[in-house]
């Protein structure tokens, strides 16, 4: 990335498609603005490059010389430019490649916006600097960023850029945080404000999590499997029966976050009671960590460990599996959520298991009274 800058700053009429692997532009050599559409299918390496101009310039159709492959290799893009534009260079010779006048694009070079724009977002990537810059494509109309935190914590930014762009904002077409900032990042509509407010929040969610790893370090969560950036929630085991679903607010870890009980009616009560009565005796204590405000509303000494279940063979239902469907986790990821009250029962359902039964059986209900109705009728 560098290197474009330089090439940027250098020659801002060369501009590059196909990942960098073509450049249409225009070079000034000896005094005069000549098309030119140079490919270089091996980018970064030279080798295999071909050039081709709109016109064939007298001093180059002359002085037709040529390099060794070895100093050929040796050249990067920029240093190509320099040679091409260099009156002393086009004299003593031109890199070995295919030279011809024939339908050079000059497409590029006459879009004027497209000119503006591309060194305008060069620009701003130069503000930006090189080394938060992950990866971007040869017209730069797709640009990822890269941020690693405090916590050697990788956060990636990927950007959008339509034609219209500076008029049209870029569009955030990959990001791993939490939903509640991402419009934070929207507010802005350049690149450059997108990434500062994307660093800027990187180190305001820094707190949150180191919250959440505390928790899923020192709790048994078994939602999500595996923890993104982005997420909010958790689902902890509390005990066999009985499990919390805990939303918390990336931005205000000081205040109660939002709990919910999932288990059997029978079992839950109990517990809900506990909370309730705990946090009218203690309160939500600010100076405490979420941990151990959870542990003294929900009157625990400390959170059930991770356990491995082994697999029963032969068994139809494995622990914690739905009994409808017979699995633990649906495609969109959902875990069992629903526990029959029945105590000599206990079995787990995910929802929209239940759901799809209960249609299913008053389907057959009313298929059945439409049967007899019918048949009354006879």
């Amino acid at each position: 990335m560098t290197n474009l800058i330089e090439i940027h700053k250098k020659y801002p009429l060369m501009i590059p498609l196909r990942n960098f692997t073509v450049w249409n532009g225009v070079i000034v050599i000896k005094g005069e603005p000549i098309t030119v559409s140079i490919s270089v299918p091996n980018f970064p390496s030279l080798k295999g490059i071909s050039i081709k101009f709109n016109t064939v310039h007298e001093s180059i159709s002359k002085h037709k010389l040529y390099k060794s492959t070895e100093e050929l290799e040796s050249l990067n893009l920029l240093q190509l430019f320099d040679f091409l534009h260099d009156d002393d260079d086009i004299k003593g010779g031109l890199i070995t490649c295919d030279i011809s006048a024939a339908n050079v694009p000059s497409k590029m070079s006459n879009n004027t916006d497209f000119c503006h724009r591309f060194q305008q977002v060069l620009s701003e990537l130069e503000e930006i600097g090189v080394e938060n810059i992950h990866e971007c494509n040869g017209d730069l109309s797709i640009i990822k960023f890269l941020v690693i935190d405090d916590r050697e914590e990788e956060h990636f930014l990927g950007l959008s850029l339509l034609e219209e762009y500076p008029q049209i904002p870029p569009k955030i077409i990959d990001l791993d945080l939490p939903e509640i900032v991402v419009s934070q990042i929207n507010q802005a509509t350049t690149v450059k404000d997108m990434f500062m407010n994307f660093q800027s929040i990187i180190s305001t969610l820094q707190s949150f999590w180191n919250t959440y790893d505390m928790l899923y370090q020192r709790t048994w969560i078994i939602d999500p499997e595996k923890p993104a950036k982005k997420n909010t929630y958790c689902r902890i085991v509390i005990n066999d029966n009985i499990s919390i679903l805990v939303t918390l607010n990336p931005l205000d870890l000081t205040t109660c976050p939002d709990i919910k009980f999932l288990g059997s009616d029978s079992s839950v009560l109990p517990l809900r009671t506990t909370v309730e009565e705990n946090l009218k005796e203690y309160g939500w204590d600010e100076e405490l960590s979420l941990y151990s405000n959870l542990l003294v509303i929900l009157g625990l000494d400390s959170f059930p460990q991770k356990q491995q279940h082994e697999i029963v063979t032969g068994a139809l239902l494995q622990p914690g599996e739905c009994c409808i469907c017979f699995m633990l986790r649906l495609e969109d990821d959902l875990l069992p959520a629903k526990l029959c009250n029945n105590s000599k029962c206990s079995s787990y359902f995910h929802i929209s298991c239940l759901s799809e039964v209960s249609f299913i059986s008053c389907s057959t209900i009313i298929k059945l009274q439409i049967n007899n109705n019918s048949h009354l009728h006879k």
